[in-house]
This record gives C-alpha cells, structure tokens and sequence, in this order.
C-alpha cells in the first residue's frame, strides 16, 4: 500500500512509513514547512518531499527555494520535488511520484 502524507497540521507522525509528504504553502505559515522538513529529514523511508509553492499575490508571500528550504532544515536532496507555480502542481504531481 502507498500512502501520501499532507502536511496541514500534525503535532506526531501516528502511523507508520510514507511514500511522500506533500506541503501546501501559504499565508506566511512557515511552520508548516519546517515541520515536514523535520518529518522527512527523521524518516529516512519516505521517497519524497513533495513542497508546493505559495500565491505569489499573497502579502506574505516567499518564493520555495532549495537555498529557502536548506534555511528551515533541508539537507536531503534526493526525492525533494518543488513547483515553481501555484500549488496546482502538488495536486498534478501525485500520481507522477511512484
């Protein structure tokens, strides 16, 4: 069984392995992000870090980076998928991780 893990908010990981974690950004909620860093960086099973983007419109608004997300903690590259667009990309990359 694949299983896909959505970050919105977790405060542990309560089940066993994932295949991805896939990261919706936006409205400056940088936590979000650092906190599946910190899940894909501790669960060397899981295949890969899918982060999506934020709305460039959005006051808040950080462009994802390699360089942004080594900030928050990244140090495994391999598996890390990044859009460079809105957060459509996420919900059209799922079926491509496998």
């Amino acid at each position: 069984m694949e299983i896909l893990l959505g970050i919105l908010a977790m405060a542990r990981w309560p089940f066993g392995p994932v295949d991805a974690i896939a990261v919706p950004t936006g409205q400056g909620e940088e936590w979000r992000v650092t906190q599946a860093i910190q899940l894909w960086e501790r669960d060397r099973s899981t295949r890969h870090l899918l982060v999506a983007n934020g709305n460039p419109a959005e006051r808040t608004y950080v462009p994802i980076t390699r360089g942004y997300l080594g900030e928050l903690g990244l140090q495994r590259q391999v598996g890390v998928h990044l859009q460079e667009e809105y957060q459509r990309w996420l919900w059209d990359s799922l079926g491509r991780v496998r």
